[in-house]
Order: structure tokens, then C-alpha cells, then sequence
């Protein structure tokens, strides 16, 4: 037993603990800790609370002193009782509040083994919870990859290593799935040697030509002034550098394509064919040879060095890199 409610407001409530007889009253055996599974016996169903506050209103300040002491619990859900007044399956949500007086125990080892019950075949092991070292502490992997998570805690509490044991045990047991892991601070490629590519600067390819227009945009030619016509010539000149590729492509028997890929008329802005960087400097030559005005001139100059500027800067080699094509 540890006391009894005081208060029920919605999903919580207050539960007043009772005063240690004959023991030191902060013993932790007596107050149950923050995460503590308790229950409350109703006539049709076992109610679970989970303690999510500790509180003192009145301290004492001797050891003798006997002092009021409090808990703050969220009810979690219920067992439901058979006819013979046996806790069934658990399940979220409940249908039975407890009433002001009810006394409250702690969760017996049968209890708890009920709340946390899981099926092996779809959840995976992650550790034993910290009321019962015996009862596992599964995770249900489709519903945790379902939604959105997070691993929150301090510096060193171990997040890194709990993302690991998730990420290893998801692999045991499904050693075909496909997990992307953004490793910035490169300490998780020892946590997967065996099972892991691991993509660095210098071995990464995503060559240009598969960014969307937006994209290859933001490369290019940023937030500068006047882009509206450096957006326009490159709309206008992309499309062309395709086809050139694609024509080279029909010329070059080597290389076997369908017809429908072939037919240069359907090659929009966004539609997925390689063009070259070289290609798209000759056309921007081509139109800088065509025009004589100094004013309309400065922006196919402008695109001309920045596409000659990026292509060769070694931080962009991944992407406008010899293999690009």
C-alpha cells in the first residue's frame, strides 16, 4: 500500500502517501519514484497510474518529524476484470475513474508484466523495465518507425548508444531494411561496420543534373540581385542542354535507350535526363556570341562564371565531379 487519492482531475491525480510507521519516512521503499507503475482496484477493473510528480507541501525539518508528502499520477489505462474478477489483457484509456479514498498499491510483478506486454514478432527487445528487472522493455517497431520520435536527454546520458541498440536490434530482427543514418558527428560508424556503407565527403556522388530546377537555382545563383533574368536564361537553356545529351546519346550505339526517352520534344525543365555542364557553358557562349548590347550580355557573363566557378571549386566535386554523368 502507499496511500490514497485525494484528488482526480481528468487523466491525473493527487495521491497522499501514507505516513512510514516505525521506518525512516524517505526510505525509497516506501515513496515510489518518478516512472513507478501503481494501481488502484475498482469493481470492474484495475486501474494503472504512472507517477509523474513528487512533492512535499509542508517539509519537516527534523528527522523525527513526520511530514505531508504527495504524488502527482497519469493514469495510463486499465486491466479489465473477467467474471470472476480476474485482470484480463491491458488497454489504453479509462472507463472506471477511482474515487476520492481509494487506496493505492504498488503494481504487482503480474500487473506490470500484463501493462508492458508485447508481441515478440513485431517489437524488439530494447532492455528490462527499471520497476522489474525481469520484465522485458519492448518497443513496437511499426509504430515507432510509423510516427514521428525523438531520444531526448543531457549530455551523456546515453542517447547515441540507445539510438544504436534500436537501430541494431531493427536490423537482427529485419536484416533487409534500409535505415539512412545522418552521422554528423561521425559516432556511429563503429556501432555498424558490418552492416553499414558509410558515405564521406570524398566518396559522395549526387551528380547535378538530378537536382529539380528550384534546386540547381539555388546553386547557381543563390539570393543575388537580379536573378529573375539568370532564373529565365537557365529555364530557357536547361531543356537544350538535355536534348544535346540525348542526341549524343541516339549517335553513340553503345549505349541502348527507348524511343520514348529519346524523343528530345518531351524534355521539359524537371524531366530526369543527364546534361552536361560543358554543354550548358557552350550554349551560354553560343547566346553571348548572338548578342551585342552590353546590358543584355552581363547576365549570360554572369551565369557563364558562376557555372565555370562552381564546376571547378573542389567543394563541389561530388556533384560536378568527372562520374557526374
Amino acid at each position: 500500500r502507499i496511500g490514497r487519492i485525494v484528488a482526480v482531475t481528468g487523466a491525473h491525480a493527487i495521491i497522499l502517501l501514507d505516513t512510514a510507521d516505525g521506518q525512516d519516512q524517505r526510505s525509497s521503499s516506501h515513496c515510489p519514484e518518478i516512472g513507478t507503475l501503481l494501481k488502484v482496484d475498482t469493481l470492474n477493473s484495475v486501474t494503472l497510474a504512472l507517477v509523474s510528480a513528487l512533492s512535499s507541501p509542508m517539509p519537516s525539518h527534523g528527522q523525527s518529524e513526520q511530514e505531508l508528502r504527495i504524488i502527482e499520477v497519469e493514469f495510463i489505462g486499465e486491466l479489465p476484470k473477467d467474471e470472476q474478477g480476474r485482470p484480463k489483457s491491458f488497454r489504453r484509456g479509462i472507463s472506471n475513474y477511482p474515487s476520492l479514498g481509494n487506496v493505492v498499491f504498488r503494481a504487482s510483478k503480474e500487473e506490470l508484466s500484463k501493462a508492458y506486454a508485447c508481441d515478440t514478432d513485431t517489437a524488439i527487445r530494447i532492455g528490462h523495465i527499471q520497476q522489474d528487472a525481469s520484465i522485458p522493455a519492448m518497443v513496437k517497431i511499426d509504430e515507432l518507425l510509423g510516427k514521428h520520435f525523438a531520444v531526448l536527454g543531457t549530455t551523456g546520458t546515453g542517447k547515441s548508444c540507445s539510438v544504436a541498440l534500436i537501430l541494431r536490434r531493427i536490423l537482427e530482427k529485419n536484416p533487409q531494411a534500409h535505415i539512412v543514418l545522418l552521422d554528423v558527428h561521425r559516432e556511429y560508424e563503429q556501432s555498424f561496420n558490418e552492416w553499414s556503407e558509410v558515405i564521406t565527403p570524398e566518396n559522395m556522388t549526387l551528380p547535378f543534373w538530378l537536382l529539380n530546377f528550384e534546386e540547381i537555382v539555388e546553386i547557381l545563383i543563390g539570393g543575388q540581385a537580379h536573378r529573375e533574368t539568370d532564373v529565365e536564361i537557365l529555364r530557357e537553356l536547361i531543356p537544350i542542354a538535355k536534348q544535346r545529351y540525348l542526341n549524343n546519346q541516339r549517335k553513340d550505339k553503345a549505349h541502348v535507350l527507348r524511343q520514348r526517352d529519346l524523343d528530345s520534344s518531351n524534355v521539359g525543365i524537371d524531366t530526369p535526363v543527364p546534361y552536361r555542364a560543358s554543354d550548358l557553358v557552350a550554349l551560354l557562349d553560343e547566346q553571348i556570341g548572338k548578342l551585342d548590347l552590353r546590358g543584355e550580355l552581363a547576365p549570360y557573363k554572369r551565369l557563364k562564371a558562376r557555372v565555370e566557378t562552381i564546376s571547378r571549386d573542389p567543394r563541389y566535386a561530388f556533384m560536378f565531379g568527372s562520374l557526374t554523368v
